[in-house]
């Protein structure tokens, strides 16, 4: 009897997309090192009466589901807006004058509004008198002033700036949405066999952590459930959850 060794190991490319049936752009996550879907059902059981022995007779399925997990190593814009539930923002270089800092006070450190790329400074007090670079820290990559010395000086500051283009992400500005998940793998276990796996509809949570300094590379965590297509309905070569397809 031939024992089937048909074992899997896979990699691959992850991309996602907007959920629906005319939504073919998606874009690719990067670097994905573990994704897994958990599949489970919610079953009654009923217990006969009538043996002694009160014995199952009979288990009855009363939901199935299908959850996902997802690491990703890619810092990109994209995915941080799915991890935050965010949207994106892009900020085209410009300039401020008078932004005030109010009441300086020397050994404090002042951010301005528009972080990143900052040139071009020149502060000044209330009197209108430019303040010596001498009594005061510039922070160019970061946007912040640090004070030195207010001596001969009158309150308030205010500064003059050049900015930099920028992209940011606000957390928590975009209600969730299904995305449409593909991994374009191999099976490393099978000469690197092509396996496309689809899943139609996929809504994730947030991220629960979001690791800002630690000593090893840093990870997206994603969770979130598999999502019923009712469009796929009846159609055995697509299925409502997704599909795994192989060749031959």
């Amino acid at each position: 009897m031939a024992i089937d060794t048909r074992y899997f190991s896979f990699q691959g490319i992850v991309s996602l997309g907007t959920a629906g049936a005319n939504a073919l752009e998606e874009y690719e996550v990067g670097n994905c090192p573990a994704l897994s879907i958990d599949l489970t059902v919610e079953t009654i059981e009923h217990t006969e009466s009538w043996s002694g022995q009160r014995l199952t007779d009979l288990r009855l399925i009363k939901a199935k589901k299908a959850s996902i997990k997802m690491t990703l190593e890619s810092f990109s814009l994209d995915n941080l807006a799915l991890g935050l539930y965010g949207q994106t923002a892009s900020r085209a270089a410009g300039t401020v004058t008078a932004e005030s800092l109010g009441t300086v006070q020397a050994g404090m450190v002042y951010p301005l509004a528009n972080p990143v790329g900052v040139s071009s400074v020149v502060v000044k007090d209330g009197a209108s008198a430019t303040v010596p670079a001498s009594q005061y820290e510039l922070d160019a990559t970061f946007g912040a002033l640090k004070v030195l010395d207010t001596a001969g000086t009158t309150m308030p500051w205010t500064v003059d700036y050049a900015y930099g283009a920028a992209k940011n992400v606000a957390m928590f500005l975009a209600a969730p949405s299904a995305r449409r998940l593909r991994l374009r793998g191999v099976n490393t276990a099978a000469g690197n066999a092509p396996v496309l796996v689809e899943l139609h509809r996929v809504q994730f949570d947030p991220i629960k952590n979001l690791a800002m300094i630690q000593d090893d590379l840093g990870k997206l965590e994603f969770e979130g459930s598999v999502i019923a297509d009712p469009t796929k309905a009846g159609d055995p070569a697509l299925g409502m959850f997704g599909r795994v397809v192989m060749a031959g």
